[in-house]
């Protein structure tokens, strides 16, 4: 069992007065989740060994918020409404301008095996960390470059691989990042491992949808099997409205629902019209929504452009500097700029969690590669920076770079399965979890004339 505490010491340095917070965290189902065997996670030497010093690796980054988080051990990631005030990461110095990351104290951080703990000790200047600190969690080493907020970005991807590909031939044809294409491949949308399922869809034509199950092997094998077994094929109503050009598509676990989004070119004018079909799960039951571009500018619909988490559309515009709005499904009159773009870098959504949708933009053609990650919050209606600059890129080139597709895994937050186009990377867990969740008893407000010292201790009973 793990337990601990955070001290948060305050220092005005006009003064010299001293001002001391000191509060115990609860501890997620972070760990747990990591180390389950559903797709055999962390079982080899070679694997294990990776992740050894355990402590480092898996909870040497620090994140401080400046809201409260519910303590629920099931609380992974970083809900909407909180933005991230500093991070800080093991053995890691600030030596930029950058005025989220703190730097770690070698001389008074402990690592003590005996007495099975970890004293995590980071320090920050005058100019960083300034702002209302509300909640301190730890989380994995990547994320302690601050994936939730930064004025600086660091070269460091949050999807970290936990297992090969259970089979090569899992795809079956293409991905997020092929596009769809009417009538040649079936997509992968959703991995189910707890009842060894993959489902796909596929367009046979432009009204005409239908959604496969195919045995993923997680759980079964066969001597005489050479690709994955069909176990259904479902044929579902002709569609009202067809589905032409210009479609991607996503998978929103917490709607539980499929969602095909179509124009009918590269762009949708304002005004102009755009289609999103949605297919539910539990029913199968398929609904499409007409829905119109009332932004004011006109929308960039090529590539995978599009999103949908809780009910709402997230969608971008078109021109540098870029926008990006959200609006309700089926309900286009309710729609929200989000505050903040990324300039002149057209952002890529690939994954939603806690209300918060991740973006992120790498570059093609180029032995350089420039990559930006970026956060939508639906309650704070905001375009926040990463302080990680990817989420996760891709390359089979030394020139071309990809962004994967990101295939949730059924009942597994954490995890997704990674492909590139025909390319299968494995499957993933986004290591920007929070481990620990310690709400403070009172916010502490940081200001420029004080210097932080964090203290974050760990321990194993």
């Amino acid at each position: 069992m793990l337990k601990g505490k955070t001290i948060i010491e305050l220092t005005d340095v006009n003064t010299g007065e001293k001002e001391i917070h000191e509060d115990e965290n609860m501890v997620t189902n972070a760990m747990s989740n990591i180390f389950q065997s559903t797709f055999g996670h962390l079982t080899t030497e070679a694997t294990l060994r990776g992740y050894i010093p355990a402590y480092a690796t898996l909870m040497g980054g620090l994140l401080m918020f400046d809201q409260p988080i519910e303590e629920d051990p099931n609380i992974l990631y970083a809900p909407a409404g909180v933005l991230q005030t500093a991070c800080a990461r093991y053995d890691t110095t600030n030596t930029s301008t950058g005025t989220h990351l703190g730097t770690y104290n070698v001389n008074e951080s402990i690592y003590d095996s005996a007495d099975r703990i970890m004293k995590f000790v980071y320090d920050y200047a005058t100019s960083q960390g300034n702002g209302t600190i509300a909640s301190v969690c730890l989380t994995s080493q990547e994320a302690g470059y601050g994936p939730y907020g930064g004025d600086e970005q660091y070269a460091v991807s949050v999807a970290r691989q936990v297992h090969a590909v259970p089979k090569s031939w899992l795809v079956g044809g293409k991905d997020m990042y092929s596009g769809i294409t009417l009538g040649s491949y079936y997509h992968l949308f959703l991995l189910d491992p707890e009842n060894d399922v993959g489902y796909y869809f596929t367009l046979t034509n432009s009204t005409t949808l239908s959604i496969q199950k195919r045995q993923l092997g997680l759980k079964t094998f066969s001597l005489f099997t050479t690709a994955m077994p069909i176990l259904e094929t479902i044929e579902l109503p002709t569609l009202e409205r067809a589905i032409g050009a210009n479609t991607t598509y996503c998978f929103d676990r917490d709607d539980n629902a499929l969602y095909i989004f179509s124009a009918t070119s590269t762009t949708v004018v304002s005004n102009g019209s755009f289609l999103i079909t949605k297919v539910e799960m539990d029913t199968l039951e398929v609904t499409q929504y007409s829905m119109t571009n009332t932004t004011a500018t006109t929308m960039n619909t090529s590539g995978r452009y599009a999103f949908v988490h809780r009910g709402m559309v997230y969608v971008r515009s078109n021109a540098s500097s870029y926008r990006y709005y959200k609006m309700e499904l089926g309900n286009s009159a309710n729609v929200v700029q989000m505050t903040g773009n990324s300039g002149s870098y057209l952002l890529t959504p690939i994954f939603a969690s806690q209300g918060k949708v991740y973006w992120q933009y790498v570059n093609s053609g180029s032995s350089t590669v420039t990559s930006y990650a970026y956060t939508t919050d639906e309650e704070l209606n905001v375009l926040t920076k990463s302080g990680n600059s990817r989420f996760y890129y891709y390359s089979y080139t030394s020139k071309t770079r990809y962004i994967p597709a990101f295939t949730p895994v059924l009942g597994h937050e954490m995890f997704y399965y990674l492909t590139a186009g025909s390319y299968n990377l494995g499957i993933y867990f986004m290591s920007h979890y929070l481990a620990t969740i310690n709400n403070l008893t009172e916010p502490v407000v940081k200001t420029s004339d004080k210097t932080m010292k964090v203290t974050y201790i760990i321990q194993e009973q």
